[in-house]
């Protein structure tokens, strides 16, 4: 039975964005095939989320989604955490004969391998075999997906990942863009956010509070934003969520990154970009729409064919 990730799940795609919205499009292919996918995109960017919403959204969605944080597998249990038996050397309570393995718990579902670049080479070589095992073609068969940073192809080219391998996962490429390029949906992500951590205490953002949030880089990107959700909800005892209450480094605010950032661009692209950098500015920054034409020194109907354009919500 398939369903669709909606928004009072854990695995929701939250956002009116472009960017949201052309991720919703691609989990939704995703979700009508059993084909491997690889999901690209910086830390912190919902890689995992993405992963849960192609699961769920499938139907494979009564049985298990089974997760394996590459990176943090020391690498003398990974062969048997990952595929299960008894490996010598091994030195672990887990790691006694019959532990069965992510591989087997996940059949029927979907085996998720997150930071799929930080694998040994020599278990990038078992895993390429599963992909050639019969039973992954029956029906109670494994979906494959994978997450890596966008530096998987420069493992590639310095052989720390197996070319053959990424062939196999490289189906289906779904890219996470970072918050700093979607933050039209900051203001969902934190109304999701409080929604969830602020059941017992409820709160509002105002707009000044927001306006701080659009100017920020958010280097670890939407896990960043959920974090700062968290801390405030648990430390703030006020109902509405103000600029002091926000301690982020602002020093090097996002429009000196951004505005140095246009300077790669042709000036037709950079021109669009810093036009957008304003009117989310002036729209976080005033109560109304006309206040924000008039903060631009526009007219209201050119404000709002703007908004058409840019697909501003």
């Amino acid at each position: 039975m398939r369903r669709s990730a909606s928004l009072d799940t854990p695995y929701a795609i939250i956002g009116k964005s472009r960017l949201a919205e052309e991720l919703r499009r691609m989990v939704a292919i995703a979700a009508m095939t059993d084909q491997p996918v690889l999901i690209s995109g910086e830390t912190g960017s919902g890689k995992e989320i993405v992963a849960k919403a192609i699961h769920f959204s499938s139907s494979r969605a009564m049985h298990p989604f089974v997760s394996i944080h590459c990176a943090s597998l020391p690498k003398e249990l990974a062969e048997n955490e990952i595929f299960g038996g008894h490996f010598a050397g091994v030195e672990s309570q887990r790691a006694v004969m019959g532990h069965k393995g992510k591989k087997i718990e996940a059949i029927g579902g979907t085996l998720f391998l997150d930071g799929v670049e930080e694998l040994d080479p020599s278990l990038q070589s078992k895993l390429l075999r599963l992909f050639e095992e019969e039973k992954i073609t029956k029906a109670r068969s494994i979906r494959i997906i994978a997450s890596s940073k966008e530096t998987i192809e420069k493992n590639i080219q310095s052989g720390q990942f197996r070319k053959d391998l990424f062939y196999r996962l490289n189906v289906i490429r779904i890219h996470t863009p970072p918050l700093r390029e979607r933050k039209e949906d900051i203001p969902d992500l934190v109304q999701f956010f409080i929604a969830k951590y602020a059941k017992e205490n409820p709160k509002r953002i105002s707009k000044k509070a927001l306006s701080l949030l659009y100017r920020y880089h958010w280097p670890g990107n939407v896990r960043e934003l959920e974090n700062m959700i968290i801390r405030l909800c648990l430390t703030q005892p006020k109902k509405t969520i103000e600029p002091m209450d926000i301690d982020l480094p602002l020093n090097n605010p996002l429009e000196i990154k951004e505005i140095q950032n246009l300077f790669n661009l042709p000036l037709p692209k950079a021109l669009e970009e810093l036009e957008q950098m304003f009117i989310h500015k002036a729209l976080a920054e005033c109560p109304t729409r006309s206040a924000a034409a008039k903060k631009l020194g526009i007219v209201r109907p050119l404000l709002y064919a703007k908004l058409r354009k840019y697909d501003i919500h």
